[in-house]
């Protein structure tokens, strides 16, 4: 029997247990399908010349005017730099948000040149605006959050809310930042386009904190909240070092370690490109005023990590569903319960901590969240 087509993949996909996933080989031949369908190459220099610059970033050959740039596998952080690339080539100044909602080369170009409004602040990105639900904001991680949205009902009103849409608004602040400073800009923005009712809010790892800080002050406002959903996201959490590896790979095999290793290089390498430009950019401007918005983004990112480290949580009575990976299964939740304390509702998701947004993963942690948001309606 000679095959009808062939797909050329550079690995087989692994489930956590180290089996070939047969789903996502099947999920992967039928969007092979789409893209030759779908696909439009450049069609002028200037389109050109940007999809060079997104092969580079991306290690991508193939790559259409049409294509989301978070799609293909893309990121917050590589994004920016991928705008700092931008005015640095064509002297335009692009902000991160304008961009996450114009995340196509042809969008760029548009932007490029004039035809749409380059600069806007916001916190809120709207992703799905209709249906009569409550609306669902997931807080920060702009780059995991996009990936949400094909997955829920499509009557689920869906919104991110990103400091790097405010990095003008923040950047005064910058060198005294607090958590509670971003928190009341969150919420103002996310009331200016629903107002006086209930939020869910939902985060990922390390902005369980800035999440928190608005639980609070929704609380003190009268706002309610019916519920937040964390995403492998602990405070503070046991240091099981070795020994949390050692469990992980008895559980999951070698790929346990060839994706960690693989992650671990990834993180090592971006953090590696920030500091390098972060260096230069300090030798290039000396009036904050006239950085670069790279830079200001990067000083923001900053500045909220030192942030998270000062912020100390109040207790809230709110209800809390944690979705925890296979890996982290080990980690209890004591120290959320101490200021959660309402108690901590656990559902396991097959995977790792970074594969969580990754198919078949993905589809299983959306489906329980939307089931809950289905079954307990307010």
């Amino acid at each position: 029997m000679i095959p009808a087509k062939f797909v050329l993949l550079e690995t087989l996909p692994l489930t956590p247990n180290g089996k070939i996933d047969r789903r996502i080989l099947t999920a992967r031949e039928e969007s092979e399908v789409v893209v030759k369908e779908s696909f439009i190459p450049p069609r002028s220099p200037l389109e050109e010349q940007i999809s060079n610059i997104w092969q580079k970033m991306l290690g991508i050959e193939l790559i259409g005017v049409n294509d989301n740039f978070f799609d293909l596998g893309g990121h917050s952080l590589l994004a920016i730099r991928l705008l700092a690339r931008i005015e640095k080539e064509f002297k335009v100044n692009i902000s991160l948000y304008t961009f996450l909602n114009n995340p196509t080369i042809s969008s760029l170009v548009n932007l490029i040149q004039g035809s749409e409004d380059r600069i806007t602040e916001s916190s809120v990105v709207p992703i799905q605006t209709q249906g009569n639900k409550l609306p669902l904001f997931f807080v920060n991680s702009i780059s995991y959050a996009q990936k949400f949205a094909s997955y829920l009902d499509k009557d689920q009103p869906f919104y991110i809310l990103n400091i790097f849409g405010i990095t003008d608004f923040l950047t005064p602040k910058i060198k005294q930042l607090k958590l509670e400073d971003i928190a009341t800009k969150f919420i103002e923005d996310m009331e200016s386009i629903a107002p006086n009712i209930p939020y869910y809010l939902i985060t990922y790892c390390g902005d369980l904190s800035l999440t928190i800080e608005m639980v609070r002050q929704l609380e003190k406002k009268g706002v309610e909240i019916p519920c937040i959903f964390l995403i492998d996201a602990f405070w503070k959490p046991e240091d099981w070092g070795f020994h949390l590896h050692w469990y992980n790979l008895g559980q999951f095999g070698i790929s346990y370690l060839v994706e960690k290793i693989k992650n671990n290089l990834f993180v090592r390498r971006e953090k590696l490109i920030i500091f390098v430009n972060l260096m230069l950019g300090k030798l290039s401007f000396s009036d904050e005023k006239n950085s670069s918005r790279y830079m200001k983004d990067i000083n923001l990112l900053k500045a909220l990590m030192f942030a998270r480290n000062k912020y100390s949580p109040q207790p809230s009575q709110v209800k809390v569903v944690l979705f925890l990976s296979q890996e982290y299964r080990l980690l209890n939740t004591s120290k959320l319960n101490e200021f959660l304390t309402a108690g901590i509702e656990v559902e396991e998701i097959p995977g790792y901590h970074h594969t969580l947004f990754q198919e078949p993963y993905i589809q299983k942690l959306t489906q329980k969240l939307q089931d809950y948001l289905d079954n307990n309606p307010h």
